[in-house]
């Protein structure tokens, strides 16, 4: 008569040993990383504000002694400087745009154009009066808004 053999299922304690420490080991170094990522998080957050809060003050020099500010779309404002005093001709453009998730400042006296404010998603000038707000929104979805009066 054939005997029959009885299968055996499941795993053996050192399989499941072994399981378990692959296990802890993963969610450990999960524990570890999440910190670091957090870190990481801040540190961008502070260079995103601090490239707007250079970028404003920049903006502010050149509304400083404006002889007009035209917002002349949402993602475009142009400034009007008179160079000399003495010489009111002797003018000049400065443009502040968006486009292509940057803020570029151009000078229309052929100097080139700077970019001002990097990984933007959205940007937008609104004139109120003699008070320019600056809104923007980076692409890590942080927002800032500020005004200037001028």
């Amino acid at each position: 008569m054939p005997t029959e053999f009885k299968k055996n299922e499941g795993f053996t304690f050192v399989e499941a040993l072994l399981q378990l420490i692959t296990f802890m080991v993963i969610i450990s170094s999960i524990l570890l990383i999440f910190p670091w990522y957090e870190k990481t998080e801040n540190s961008i957050l502070a260079t995103y504000s601090m490239e707007f809060e250079v970028f404003l003050s920049e903006l502010k020099v050149d509304l400083m002694d404006a002889s007009s500010v035209k917002v002349l779309s949402p993602s475009e404002m142009q400034i009007l400087k008179i160079a000399n005093e003495e010489n009111p001709e002797n003018h000049y453009y400065i443009n502040y745009r968006f486009g292509n998730k940057t803020v570029k400042k151009t000078r229309a006296t052929n100097q080139g154009t700077n970019i001002k404010l990097t990984r933007v998603k959205a940007f937008e000038f609104k004139q109120i009066g003699d008070e320019i707000v600056v809104s923007v929104t980076f692409t890590n979805k942080l927002r800032k808004e500020r005004s200037i009066v001028f």
